[in-house]
């Protein structure tokens, strides 16, 4: 004799569209996956807000452009010890750019000191 699953996969069914409204997976799934993109978009926004303030606060505490700088020490480029310029540029990855040479000097990774 064959047993009848369909009570059971009709309660399954059931119990499945349950946790998908719990879940707030509604019936129309295209709605919530609007409404998920946009606090995603969202949350990027702010996220790259912040970022920007991190970067302002950041370049506040690092010499200003036109500063003259001498090269203690490079990791990279160990040659460029000793070499002065002027800071040319500082990029959102906080590098300064300057007068000494293509390479550029990474803050609290290579040794600088001001000269006056």
């Amino acid at each position: 004799m064959e047993e009848d699953y369909s009570a059971y996969f009709e309660g399954l069914y059931y119990s499945r569209l349950k946790e998908r409204w719990a879940n707030k997976e509604w019936a129309n799934s295209w709605q919530y996956k609007r409404i998920c993109e946009e606090q995603a978009a969202e949350l990027e926004a702010h996220r790259e807000r912040i970022r920007r303030e991190e970067i302002e606060v950041a370049k506040a505490k690092l010499p200003k452009v036109g500063t003259k700088i001498r090269i203690l020490r490079m990791v990279d480029h160990p040659h460029y010890t000793g070499r002065e310029g002027i800071i040319t540029d500082i990029g959102d990855d906080l590098q300064f750019e300057g007068t000494w040479g293509i390479a550029t000097v990474i803050p609290n990774v290579d040794k600088y000191e001001i000269v006056e």
